[in-house]
């Protein structure tokens, strides 16, 4: 029976190392996705940034171009 039990329980170990060595490269494969779908998110968010500061930039040059429109209207 002992050997019985020595057995069982080194078929165990060496499921369980086999169930971590799978388990480790799953995992390193999800970090490896996670890590490119963050720099594709901050790229994305950088390109975000950049539009809205055109946008911003746009809006400015509206008013300055309403101002003058303005100021060239009035009598002299």
């Amino acid at each position: 029976m002992t050997e019985l039990v020595k057995e069982v329980a080194e078929e165990l170990k060496q499921t369980m190392l086999e169930m971590t060595v799978i388990f480790k490269g799953e995992l390193t494969e999800k970090n490896r996705q996670i890590m490119m779908l963050e720099e594709a998110l901050r790229a994305q968010q950088s390109l975000t940034i950049q539009a809205n500061e055109r946008l911003n930039q746009l809006e400015q040059g509206k008013k300055m171009t309403k101002k003058e429109k303005k100021s060239s209207k009035r009598p002299v």
